[in-house]
């Protein structure tokens, strides 16, 4: 298993309504930089896999985990219980899956994650402090093929309030990324290898205030199968 907090510097805004949690000492929204961590993992082929959270886990808090499996026939994530399934690919090539959390602060270390057959995987998870977000998070979720993953549009039940969007992917083939889709906490992760039987996941974040966002695509040299996500949490 491969482990490591990122936190990357920022890069130029991308777009006008996108603002970065660095632009402020006192954060946008109520999300302030220290608010916010993520965790990136990946794992050997087996179909139980326990994977990291993030460190200061506290009563509240929201819990985020997007996890990809490699190319494997008839495998699917087993929704673990006690967590929200924002998105499940079911079985298939590449099975993926997002989860959602309220912490109660007694979730340890780790969380088990398993499949109903072997496969590796790849997994970034967020945690935003408990005060500082609204409800649920929505999803929207597009599968395509090449090089540059495209996060889909997402219209949030919120309308236009200020809103802390995560952009992902996950892919076959992982080498080669070359840029992220938005500015702050960037993770990435990958298996050992290049082929098929190899999978990898990045995410990135920013804040805007916008009734539906586009965020930029991924860029990325191999060619290969990817499922991008956008996903929107509604900032307090």
């Amino acid at each position: 298993m491969h482990k490591g907090i990122l936190h990357s510097p920022l890069r130029p805004i991308l777009q006008p309504v996108l603002r970065s949690v660095f632009d402020h000492a006192d954060g946008i929204g109520g999300v302030v930089v220290h608010d916010v961590d993520v965790v990136s993992s990946s794992f050997g082929s087996a179909t139980s896999h326990d994977v990291p959270l993030p460190p200061r886990v506290a009563s509240g808090d929201l819990l985020v985990i997007i996890i990809a499996a490699a190319r494997t026939l008839g495998s699917e994530f087993v929704d673990p219980t006690g967590w929200d399934v924002i998105h499940n690919s079911g079985h298939g090539p590449m099975p993926s899956a997002v989860y959602s959390r309220a912490a109660t602060g007694s979730e340890g270390s780790v969380q088990t994650i398993e499949l109903t057959s072997t496969a590796v995987c790849a997994a970034i998870v967020y945690r935003i402090a408990a005060g500082t977000y609204v409800g649920s998070p929505e999803i929207e979720v597009e599968s395509g093929a090449g090089t540059d993953p495209a996060p889909p549009e997402l219209a949030p039940s919120w309308g236009s309030a200020q809103t802390r969007w995560l952009a992902a992917f996950c892919g076959i083939r992982p080498t080669g990324l070359t840029g992220y889709s938005l500015p702050d906490y960037r993770a990435y992760s990958a298996t050992s290898g290049t082929n098929l039987n190899h999978v990898e996941a990045a995410a990135s974040s920013a804040i805007a205030a916008v009734g539906a966002f586009t965020p930029p695509a991924y860029e990325k040299t191999s060619v290969g199968d990817w499922r991008a996500m956008t996903i929107a949490i509604e900032a307090a």
